[in-house]
């Protein structure tokens, strides 16, 4: 039997922190999981909100994504993003400098993220690996 309360929206995106919303400006998800994990990396480049983050869910429960793991009140995604300190130096990201695609690991997907700073460049790679046994 279908349970009416699950399909009725009652989230406010206006509640929070800007990556709560779905319908970020210019945004991108890259759904990734294994049936034991469910993830997703968010990249919005255009400053709607970080410039990229990792969703981290139950795979067994669609919610919202203020309901994500990963998801802070406060600083939304931005605790997940990769910083640098090279020499009592922080690094930081320059948001013209940042891209997002999907590439293969051993014929995994993963969802990547390309960026730099003034020193160096960045390729983080986000996958999950099969979860069968072999």
């Amino acid at each position: 039997m279908i349970n009416v309360e699950e399909h009725v929206y009652n989230d406010d995106p206006k509640k929070g922190h800007p990556d709560v919303r779905t319908y970020l400006k210019d945004v991108s998800y890259f759904f990734l999981g294994n049936g034991l994990i469910q993830a997703a990396v968010q990249f919005s480049p255009s400053n709607d909100g970080s410039p990229y983050g990792l969703l981290i869910m139950d795979p067994e429960k669609l919610r919202f994504k203020r309901d994500s793991y990963s998801m802070d009140n406060i600083s939304g995604l931005k605790n997940t993003m990769l910083s640098i300190i090279n020499s009592n130096t922080k690094e930081e990201l320059i948001l013209e400098n940042i891209s997002a695609g999907w590439s293969h690991i051993n014929g995994v997907p993963s969802a990547e993220i390309w960026w730099d700073s003034k020193q160096l460049m960045i390729c983080e790679r986000f996958y999950c690996p099969d979860n069968c046994k072999t």
